[in-house]
């Protein structure tokens, strides 16, 4: 009885809010997996545009592969987690920098 009123509750806040309860469980990688493919979508078709703190388009991809490193770790290497280690201080610290690169440019992800 307690799935089917659980069951019940998820399909209620779907039709209310439009997205499954289960998505804020992991609400990052909820969002890493949706960011993902897009920002390799965006470097793909980005090829006359740059922000002009960059000098060109080569120097702004170097920084968009550095946001898609991230959001790839987040999706893909999320496992490492439980092994710890000085290697997972190493590639969280590159995550952050990713991360902190696409709040920085965010506003410019636009072609």
């Amino acid at each position: 009885m307690d799935y089917i009123k659980r069951k019940i509750k998820h399909i209620l806040f779907f039709i209310k809010n439009g997205y499954s309860i289960r998505e804020l469980w992991s609400l990052d990688y909820t969002l890493a997996e949706y960011i993902l493919p897009r920002l390799i979508q965006f470097k793909e078709n980005n090829n006359m545009s740059y922000p002009c703190a960059f000098k060109d388009s080569e120097e702004w991809h170097k920084v968009i592969d550095e946001m898609i490193w991230s959001f790839d770790f987040i999706v893909n290497d999320r496992d490492l987690e439980c092994k710890g280690g000085k290697d997972i201080i190493k590639s969280y610290k590159k995550v952050q920098k990713g991360l902190n690169l696409f709040g920085k440019h965010f506003m410019h992800l636009w072609d």
